[in-house]
């Protein structure tokens, strides 16, 4: 019953658009397919780290467009689930959504703490 679920919610968002990441991939651990990735250990504070992905989304551009296209829910899902602290304690999703909200700039780093690319 499960699996003819699973392909009959697979047929009506393949009707509806595309899946976003993090559907597939919730969709692919519940199939059992791949195994769990192994979470990432980020050495700088936390604050830091999240900033290149706020620059990612909303600063650095390539032709009119952000360098990562996501709203800040699935981005801090994704930090959440893939990297630990430099502590090798969990993220709070929360955390890095306070982080990622364009009007709370006191929570990025400032000067020479900003980590800055491409």
């Amino acid at each position: 019953l499960e699996i003819n679920l699973l392909k009959t919610q697979r047929k009506l968002n393949k009707k509806t658009g595309p899946e976003s990441p993090l559907k597939k991939l919730a969709l692919s651990e519940v199939e059992g397919s791949p195994k769990a990735l192994p979470k990432l250990q980020i050495n700088s504070k936390l604050n830091s780290f999240v900033d290149i992905f706020y620059q990612l989304m909303y600063e650095k551009q390539i032709n009119g467009k952000p360098v990562l296209s996501g709203t800040p829910n699935e981005v801090a899902e994704v930090i959440s689930k893939a990297f630990i602290d430099k502590e090798g304690n969990e993220i709070s999703k929360d955390t890095v959504k306070t982080i990622l909200k364009p009007s709370r700039f006191e929570k990025r780093p400032k000067g020479n703490a900003r980590l800055d690319f491409l």
